[in-house]
């Protein structure tokens, strides 16, 4: 993967980032010494009340299970993080670690928690993942952490859509530990009802009906920290008499830890073999739990959960389209900037040319475009060092554009716009004079290659303009550290503002040019015409409302000699 120099600003974010997850995980760290000591308390307390929560068995077959999912997750983590960060660089907005964000993530998050737990109970292929959590006959804290093995890698890619919209790795991993860590302490029976909290959060007593096999129970209260979402989408059931826990098909084999893992996938697979291939079978796979073709319905409520597969249906999408954002190839990554570009989002565009360059190193478009933005950037900043980091940058990206294709109007146009702006922030002196000579020898080998192309000709007046300006003291001091052109005047200046402004007369930067050359020749009546006329002129550029500005201030400089 190509090892793209890009700002300053960039490769401290893309830092702090990893400096953050790397936070993150060291904290999680001591998330597993917090869980087992409070199943180990629970359990003591339990057995001391003989309230029998506790069976060694299916205790031992929780513990086993949940060490397995925790070793798929040290798996798969490296490259859940890897895909997190190709998609976050994608990202269509930018939300920053703040109150508000972390709020209106806790919000999302948790209603996708409770989507996807309803997925789980709704679609028989989510159910075969889930239903390894409700399988035991016991509820206690063990049987929180009884999670499906490929559970993690449903969550992971649904998560992914919260890092497309633009929150960061760091912030959706923590959300969803967060939740996960709540969710734990909700399974167990040592905790009563919590007065007022029951109406606004799910509670240990709102989660034993979740987990109860009674037909009054089944299927409700899904919620993860918030018990909101049942109440609003009719999903919510307050407890009553004491549940039945597990499921409503025992297993034959609870302490059979494959049996527990396969059985209901054992089960698909055989009424699957009851059916011919077709239709028929993908809705025993992903319609509700006990659906079967019409001839052997047995109850009104199989076919009640059919409506379900819809959401199976949404939360594939909504896992698809990120993921799907970084297997697209160069084109239309490049197209994805123009667009971004078109709407004045320069960040977004300078990822989507980045990921284009990871596809296709020598991608010269991309590697323009992106020099262009930078080049843009570098003219806007407020301070010389970031002025030189990002114009350096651009520099780096047109060079090797270059490099790939030495007639390129574009690219040879940035690169001597990113030597401008490097000369600009320098305070080096003979720094200053290389880049002048070199920007002169581009422009004018640009010229030999395209004689129509205004910008070269633009540059080439910029800098007779900027030389001519020099004191004789100035010019002594160039001569010092190089040989001084002799050919350098204001009159050569406006020879070749004259020629950009006929090849590009809507640019009032080629106007503005020309009339602070006749500014500093004196010749101020001419100056204020030429001002006049591009004061008139439609913006064509993102920033010909700052050059309008420009020549507003030069006009007013100039009628004061006039009067």
């Amino acid at each position: 993967m190509i090892n793209i120099l890009l700002l300053n600003d960039r490769r401290t974010t893309v830092s702090h980032q990893k400096t953050n997850l790397i936070i993150m995980e060291t904290l999680k760290l001591f998330i597993p010494p917090i869980l087992i000591g409070s199943i180990i308390v629970e359990a003591y307390l339990s057995g001391k009340e003989n309230l029998e929560h506790y069976e060694r068995k299916d205790t031992i077959t929780n513990v086993t299970i949940a060490s397995l999912s925790v070793l798929l997750n040290l798996v798969i983590k490296g490259f859940i993080y890897w895909v997190y960060s190709l998609i976050h660089q994608k990202a269509i907005f930018q939300f920053e670690a703040g109150v508000i964000s972390w709020i209106i993530l806790f919000l999302l998050t948790d209603l996708q928690f409770y989507l996807f737990h309803l997925l789980g109970h709704k679609s028989r292929f989510f159910w075969a993942m889930h239903v390894i959590h409700h399988s035991s006959k016991k509820y206690n804290l063990s049987t929180a952490i009884r999670t499906p093995l490929t559970n993690s890698c449903f969550r992971f890619a649904s998560l992914s859509t919260f890092i497309f919209l633009g929150f960061s790795p760091m912030m959706v991993l923590t959300m969803d530990s967060i939740i996960l860590t709540y969710a734990f302490f909700q399974h167990t029976e040592l905790i009563k009802k919590l007065g007022w909290l029951e109406y606004i959060f799910n509670t240990p007593s709102h989660h034993r009906v979740h987990h109860a096999s009674d037909e009054k129970y089944l299927d409700k209260n899904f919620g993860g920290i918030l018990i909101i979402w049942d109440k609003l989408f009719g999903t919510f059931k307050e407890e009553a008499e004491h549940p039945v826990y597990g499921i409503t098909k025992p297993l034959s084999k609870p302490n059979s830890i494959l049996h527990v893992l396969t059985h209901e996938w054992v089960d698909i697979l055989r009424d699957i073999k009851k059916h011919p291939l077709g239709l028929n079978s993908l809705r025993i796979m992903f319609n509700g739990p006990g659906w079967a073709p019409a001839s052997q319905i047995k109850s009104v409520r199989n076919i009640r959960t059919q409506p379900y597969t819809k959401l199976a249906l949404l939360v594939s999408v909504l896992i698809m389209a990120p993921l799907n954002s970084i297997a697209q190839d160069s084109h239309q990554l490049i197209k994805m900037g123009v667009d971004a570009e078109s709407s004045q989002r320069d960040d977004a565009a300078i990822k989507y040319y980045c990921l284009a360059m990871r596809k296709d190193p020598k991608s010269i478009e991309a590697l323009t475009r992106a020099s262009w933005i930078l080049n843009r950037q570098a003219g806007r900043a407020k301070n010389k060092y970031t002025m030189f980091v990002k114009a350096d940058s651009a520099r780096k990206l047109a060079s090797r554009a270059l490099q790939y294709d030495r007639n390129q109007t574009d690219s040879r146009l940035a690169f001597i716009v990113s030597l401008g702006l490097i000369s600009k922030a320098s305070k080096n002196p003979s720094e200053k004079l290389r880049n002048a000579m070199l920007i002169r020898k581009e422009a004018e080998l640009l010229l030999q290659n395209d004689s129509m192309c205004g910008p070269a000709n633009y540059i080439l007046a910029k800098w007779h303009y900027e030389l001519a300006k020099l004191t004789w003291l100035e010019r002594v001091a160039c001569k010092a550290l190089i040989e001084f052109p002799k050919d350098v005047s204001y009159e050569r200046s406006l020879y070749y503002y004259e020629k950009a402004i006929q090849l590009r007369p809507d640019y009032i930067l080629f106007h503005y040019g020309k009339a602070a050359t006749l500014y500093q020749k004196g010749e101020f009546i001419a100056a204020v015409n030429v001002l006049e006329n591009a004061i008139r002129l439609p913006a064509v550029e993102p920033d010909d409302k700052v050059r309008k500005a420009q020549c507003l201030s030069l006009l007013s400089e100039s009628r004061k000699f006039i009067q």
